[in-house]
């Protein structure tokens, strides 16, 4: 199925080439660029309803946004709600809240099979027609390092944004 959105200018994508991440800045930890939002997308209204199996791309506001250019262009999504065993919101020392996951065997294949081809450049983490998170894949390694079927997400959580994106990757019982 064909997009509905133009193609993003090759300057403005999330791209491991254009975030230029540098692993080895040990102030941070890690350096990226900042890649502005692509302004082609503006005209745009956000996909309302998206569904997670659509082979369309979709347009998604961040959970955050602090201005309404920050929305993502996103393609069919690689893992789904069966690719997890479990999920939990967690507070940590600072206070921070994060999502720590288990995957499925299935899902923790096909999870670093796509995190290896997106090393170093974003992702999105989607759910409720929102995108929680859009981290780098590993940004603190030179090279890449398999997931074993566990991850954490984080973002700029609030409590109640963690534990409702934590329930929505619980599978069903």
């Amino acid at each position: 199925m064909a997009s509905a959105f133009p193609t993003c200018t090759s300057k403005f994508e999330l791209t491991a080439k254009n975030l230029g991440v540098d692993p080895n800045n040990s102030a941070a930890g890690f350096k990226s660029n900042t890649v502005a939002p692509d302004p082609r997308f503006l005209r745009f209204r956000s996909t309302p309803n998206p569904s997670i199996a659509s082979a369309a791309d979709v347009l998604l506001p961040g959970i955050n946004a602090k201005a309404k250019s920050e929305r993502f262009v996103l393609g069919p999504a690689r893992l789904t709600r069966s690719d997890f065993k479990s999920a939990t919101a967690v507070k940590l020392n600072l206070g921070q809240w994060v999502v720590n996951y288990r995957l499925t065997p299935a899902g923790s294949k096909v999870w670093n099979a796509f995190a290896k081809r997106q090393f170093h450049a974003m992702i999105a983490v989607v759910a409720n027609g929102q995108v929680y998170s859009a981290p780098l894949i590993q940004p603190a390694n030179t090279h890449f390092y398999s997931f074993h079927g566990t991850g954490e997400i984080s973002g700029a959580f609030t409590k109640t944004d963690a534990v409702d994106l934590a329930k929505w990757m619980s599978p069903t019982k």
